[in-house]
């Protein structure tokens, strides 16, 4: 639709839609942003993390364009833990504390 779009308006009226487009989805989340924020890395993760009921499924307003409002995404991120997960010991580590013990 965006290249029907441009085929016919003038690429200012373009411009200034796009622009009007863009200040009214900014509560809207799309793949591209959250990718650009940091939340997921690549849509096979998001695609499971969907289908496992652990990310909002969001809402489809076109054929291939799915959004998702900002009251979902900072739930989700509510639900995250934040601290960082401990460093796995290693296995060195254990076999000399182990050689050590009597």
């Amino acid at each position: 639709m965006r290249a029907e779009l441009n085929e016919i308006v003038s690429p200012e009226t373009f411009r200034r839609i796009e622009a009007a487009f863009e200040k009214k989805n900014l509560e809207n989340f799309r793949y591209r942003d959250l990718k650009s924020r940091g939340i997921v890395d690549s849509r096979a993760t998001l695609a499971r993390w969907i289908q496992a009921g652990d990310f909002p499924p969001g809402i489809l307003i076109g054929p291939n364009i799915r959004v998702w409002p900002a009251a979902q995404i900072d739930a989700f991120l509510r639900t995250r833990p934040t601290a960082a997960k401990a460093a796995p010991r290693r296995k060195a580590a254990r076999v000399a504390s182990q050689a050590l013990a009597p």
